[in-house]
């Protein structure tokens, strides 16, 4: 009778099977707050170092970005250098700003003639 209670309690793996799946789910959980908390502070620190988005950016520093890449562009278009390199991937948003605040400018222009 001894040896069954023994032979039983050490072939039932359901209650280990459990606390392993309940310290698995636990361990994911912590895991998985660990690696939000990173990825926050990556985050953080690409904004710091000048890797954040544009909506990030303060004003000023768009306005001067922009007036930046205006004046760069053309001094490339004057020294006659290929289009691609001229309007490379990083100057496209500062001229989209450019452009899209001309437009707004000619419109309010525009619109205060009395016309």
């Amino acid at each position: 009778m001894e040896y069954e209670d023994m032979y039983y309690t050490a072939t039932n793996l359901e209650g280990v099977n459990d606390a392993y799946t309940k310290l698995m789910l636990k361990e994911r959980k912590v895991l998985d707050a660990v690696n939000s908390v990173v990825q926050q502070k990556d985050l953080e620190g690409m904004v710091r170092e000048g890797h954040g988005t544009i909506m990030d950016e303060p004003l000023s520093k768009l306005m001067r970005d922009t007036g930046a890449t205006l004046i760069g562009v053309w001094e490339d278009l004057q020294e006659g250098k290929a289009l691609e390199e001229v309007f490379r991937s990083s100057r496209r948003i500062y001229l989209g700003v450019a452009l899209v605040s001309l437009a707004i400018l000619l419109l309010l222009l525009s619109k205060s003639d009395g016309r």
